[in-house]
């Protein structure tokens, strides 16, 4: 297995004429391509992916804090769980959960967030997305719960997903002791967390949601949906971005050569491969996507087949964007993101939006 496998792509949008002029001048800083060289290299052994991992982790780390603003954090506090590995899987390890909780909450159960940060599949764990798990937190006076899932290629699917479900049941069935309202809870993911938010949602589908109680929203955030990358924005390529070619490594990471394309996975592995009535009876659903990035297409697609089936579904293409453009580089753009998502959550808290006559 080789790089040779990476289909050829002829759409370059590496010039940063195609930004908006407001991200332009953060057009190239991807952050990807040390992921894409380091970590997703067919073929390479498990002890180096770690390795390389390891030192991506820790540089990310290094900077995150250095640009993080200084003084005590008032606003909410830090705790650690573990919950148990889901009994399906044999010997499935526990899960550690990273969770953020508003100070002086009182005694009101509060709207929980599922958040499941994004790497490409291959790297990354939730002390690398604290200012965003920080924002939930913050805005919607909810308790965040960040599972830290294992990690491709060493635990190809179903493993971060078995992960996710036993975090999530866990999360439900302890709801009284953590202080939670089970009826208030979002799921939120970017990336490729949007890609295992949407795959969370068909697979507690399975599983009734746990107690019966639907998520309010997911929101899918530059979601990468689809391995076989069969749409037009395919094609598009970034140099030192995330791209069709970067996805395609983090698809045969995930899934194994074998698997790639194949009619026998569903959309528990690839959200993707959903059809008719594989939508029916999942969650309302919030989904940002970008001009500019190879998963546009694949996303506009998903969020069609939501609609077909009747979920709640709204749907924004950020023009002049690309896939790292709200992530790499502070803008006003960017705060117009931040600001809408927000709006968004708080809309599917204050209104219940799920439509449970269509299951």
């Amino acid at each position: 297995m080789n790089k040779e496998l990476v289909p050829l792509r002829n759409e370059d949008r590496t010039d940063p004429k195609w930004a908006h002029p407001i991200v332009a001048e953060g057009w190239g800083i991807g952050g990807m391509a040390e992921l894409v060289d380091t970590i997703m290299v067919p073929g390479m052994s498990f002890e180096k992916v770690k390795q390389a991992r390891d030192r991506l982790e820790a540089m990310t780390l290094e900077m995150l804090n250095a640009a993080a603003p200084k003084g005590d954090d008032s606003t909410g506090e830090w705790s650690e769980y573990w919950a148990p590995g889901l009994k399906e899987e044999e010997n499935a390890p526990q899960v550690r959960i990273k969770v953020r909780s508003p100070k002086n909450r009182g005694v009101k159960p509060l709207p929980a967030v599922f958040y499941i940060f994004g790497g490409g599949l291959c790297v990354g764990s939730p002390e690398l997305f604290q200012a965003d798990i920080k924002t939930d937190c913050e805005q919607l006076g909810a308790v965040v719960f960040a599972p830290a899932y294992r990690l491709a290629p060493e635990h190809k699917y179903p493993a971060a997903v078995n992960d996710l479900h036993a975090a999530y049941k866990w999360m439900v069935e302890n709801a009284e002791k953590l202080g939670i309202d089970t009826d208030q809870i979002l799921i939120h993911g970017e990336s490729s967390g949007g890609h295992l938010s949407a795959a969370l949602t068909h697979r507690l589908k399975r599983y009734n949601y746990i107690n019966g109680i639907m998520p309010r929203a997911q929101m899918l955030i530059i979601p990468v949906m689809d391995d076989r990358q069969m749409m037009p924005s395919s094609d598009i390529i970034q140099e030192n971005g995330w791209d069709s070619k970067a996805a395609h490594l983090s698809w045969l990471a995930w899934l194994g050569v074998e698997n790639i394309a194949s009619a026998k996975i569903g959309p528990e592995a690839v959200p993707g491969h959903a059809q008719g009535d594989d939508f029916k009876g999942l969650p309302p659903a919030f989904i940002h996507c970008m001009e500019s990035d190879s998963d546009r297409d694949d996303a506009i697609r998903y969020a069609s087949g939501l609609l077909a089936a009747g979920v709640f579904c709204e749907l924004h293409q950020w023009g002049g964007t690309n896939h790292t453009s709200f992530a790499t580089f502070p803008s006003v753009l960017q705060q117009r993101y931040v600001t809408l998502l927000i709006t968004e959550m708080q809309g599917a808290l204050a209104y219940d939006l799920r439509r449970p006559w269509l299951k």
